[in-house]
């Protein structure tokens, strides 16, 4: 099943870091004031377009002005205002313009995303850039499309790599990021695919090969569901059944999905993609 994002205009991306790699840069111009960024949290994350966060810093330093950057042009997000206890604080409502499209790194799409804070006084300005990723969507939205989805913070790391057009669930479970495979629509295809079987037209296609394997084993590698969809497994419980996947949802982001306590292999996914149709083991 194939997800299609709504056309936007998207601006020049500002790389700084990995979709969801956890990285921190602090940078002083001058002797500005030193300052603590409490909030957003000190590790990367997701945040969600429509959901309004809070901003704060932490300073003993006197400050004349504190401004929240998401990457967009045209000035700050917000202005931070101090509320006492040697903290400034503001709120930040991610939207459209703050996000991108991914782009081509090393044979991978990832997506690279930063928010800076400034804080100024006589001295100078001190910078503080983070890490970031905007969802395509609003989290209700990825809620009703897979119920398995189950978003916690943003420190939670559900997003693996942002949305791309370039490559679709698919390519990415055979560890593709260049081309979309969607000419697969049943569970024939989806074995002749997966196993690159003789005489047809994935026969030659690169990537990761796999055998289809018994919804009864233990440890499986891959699904193919009844909507036309792929997913890695990537994680198991003692007895080998799979507790969470991976899958790259259409042209939008790589996602993990998680499976209720009690089914085998993830089978109550219940959502827009159907339920397993067919299992692999790679080779």
């Amino acid at each position: 099943m194939k997800l299609i994002k709504n056309s936007k205009v998207y601006m020049t991306m500002i790389f700084i870091c990995v979709f969801t790699m956890s990285y921190c840069i602090s940078t002083v111009m001058a002797a500005g004031p030193s300052f603590t960024l409490s909030t957003p949290s000190t590790s990367a994350g997701e945040y969600f377009k429509g959901i309004e966060y809070d901003v704060a810093i932490i300073t003993t330093d006197s400050v004349t002005s504190a401004k929240f950057y998401a990457p967009e042009d045209g000035g700050s997000d917000c202005t931070l205002t101090y509320i006492g206890y040697d903290v400034y604080c503001g709120d930040w409502e991610p939207d459209d313009d703050d996000d991108y499209w991914a782009t081509l790194s090393s044979g991978r799409y990832i997506g690279r995303k930063y928010f800076k804070v400034a804080a100024t006084n006589a001295g100078g300005t001190t910078t503080v850039v983070k890490t970031y990723s905007i969802p395509a969507e609003s989290l209700l939205w990825y809620e009703t499309i897979d119920n398995g989805f189950r978003f916690s913070n943003p420190s939670s790391n559900d997003f693996l790599y942002p949305e791309s057009p370039e490559y679709n669930c698919a390519a990415y479970v055979v560890g593709i990021y260049n081309d979309d495979f969607s000419s697969i629509g049943s569970n024939s295809s989806a074995i002749a695919f997966m196993e690159k079987t003789t005489g047809t037209i994935y026969a030659n296609r690169s990537g990761t090969l796999y055998e289809e394997a018994s919804s009864t084993d233990s440890f499986l590698d891959a699904i193919f569901y009844s909507g036309n969809h792929f997913a890695k497994a990537a994680s198991w419980d003692a007895n080998g059944k799979i507790k969470s996947v991976r899958s790259k949802w259409g042209d939008y982001e790589a996602i993990y999905s998680y499976a209720s306590t009690g089914n085998d292999h993830g089978d109550n996914f219940d959502s827009s993609y159907g339920i397993p149709s067919v299992y692999f083991n790679r080779l």
